[in-house]
């Protein structure tokens, strides 16, 4: 009862102009490069500025929004990690940017489609371990970096993304790792959008409590 509780506050929260009607298809702006491609190799920010240029979906897309956003975010706060927690983001940052090649290499594609490819690479990756840890050694390990990497802002740009099995990932099993700040700050996110939410934003209150 809880999960299905929260699933259905992650569709509600996470519903964006896509998840109405599809995207018109989306045709290359630019070709597949060498410099992309070693970009994406080495899980460099500058990748998702390569996705944007060969498949323009704007401010609200994945690759700008999302992608782009969280790594620059997590570079800003590269040195507040632990050694491993570092050799953790940066191992993390390479699996997505490698998991979103094939996007990268389409003939064209769906902003929308972009959108849940990164979705799902995010939530893959998730589950990878790397520099000998996973998710739940990392969070641990790095508690106070991981709470300032989920802002108030990048919690809600993830909630934008109408994937509940990402959302879910993030937030219970971050809070199962013990992440308590960011899911306070989701249900806080949660409760600002009450008037949207009417009686489900009462259902992930009373879950998380």
């Amino acid at each position: 009862m809880k999960v299905t509780a929260l699933i259905v506050v992650c569709c509600s929260l996470g519903a964006n102009a896509w998840s109405f009607w599809r995207s018109p298809w989306v045709k290359p702006r630019e070709g597949v490069t060498d410099e992309c491609l070693q970009m994406a190799a080495r899980g460099d920010c500058g990748f998702y500025q390569c996705l944007e240029r060969r498949f323009q979906c704007g401010s609200e897309g994945y690759a700008l929004k999302i992608g782009y956003h969280l790594c620059n975010k997590s570079d800003e706060i590269h040195s507040r990690f632990t050694a491993q927690g570092q050799r953790y983001m940066e191992g993390s940052k390479v699996c997505i940017t490698n998991a979103l090649l094939p996007v990268y290499k389409q003939n064209s594609i769906r902003c929308d489609d972009v959108m849940s490819e990164g979705a799902r690479a995010m939530r893959t990756c998730s589950y990878e371990e790397f520099a000998g840890m996973d998710a739940c050694t990392f969070i641990r390990g790095n508690m106070d970096a991981y709470n300032d990497m989920l802002g108030t802002d990048e919690i809600s740009r993830l909630m934008s993304m109408g994937s509940p099995r990402l959302l879910a990932r993030i937030f219970i099993d971050g809070a199962r790792c013990g992440a308590t700040i960011a899911t306070e700050r989701f249900q806080s996110v949660a409760g600002s959008l009450n008037d949207f939410m009417g009686g489900v934003r009462d259902s992930i209150t009373s879950w998380w409590s």
